[in-house]
């Protein structure tokens, strides 16, 4: 695995942490998660904090024998199993959007349900993107009734 990707997926983990909680300041929340998780990581590995901080992939070498030496703790076993981007289609998708600039907005997709009703849904990219990719309702399965507002996509 690539040490940007594996960056790139602790990003993503606190990301959606932080936007999961209502109310809260993103940017004091971001910051402080980012803060903690790279504290515990200069706890286990100086160099690895490093090298994240400075963004430098050629320092950053997370390997087997690396996170083997990492003692067993739920917060690493979560962050290396999302950043297996072999198992983690959706990161993927993501990380090869970022590194071609390109915008992926996905609402509502791999919904199972037994009535779904949606009554507004709207997506906008900036008209500045050089390539965006709107999805909206993918994967959705309903043994009843579906019930569909306003849908909007715009780029």
């Amino acid at each position: 695995m690539e040490p940007t990707t594996l960056a790139l997926a602790i990003a993503t983990i606190f990301l959606t942490k932080a936007l999961e909680k209502s109310g809260e300041n993103f940017s004091d929340g971001l910051t402080k998660k980012v803060g903690d998780a790279l504290a515990k990581i200069r706890k286990h590995s100086p160099e690895t904090a490093t090298a994240i901080t400075a963004a430098d992939p050629q320092v950053l070498n997370l390997n087997k024998t690396v996170l083997e030496q990492i003692p067993p703790d739920p917060i690493f076993a979560e962050l290396v199993d999302t950043a297996d981007a072999e198992k983690n289609t959706t990161f993927q998708e993501k990380l090869q959007a970022v590194k071609t600039g390109r915008i992926v907005q996905v609402m509502a997709s791999e919904i199972e349900a037994t009535n779904l009703k949606a009554k507004s849904m709207k997506q906008t990219a900036p008209h500045a993107a050089d390539s965006v990719e709107q999805t909206m309702l993918k994967n959705v399965k309903a043994t009843g009734d579906i019930d569909l507002g306003d849908l909007t996509q715009e780029a």
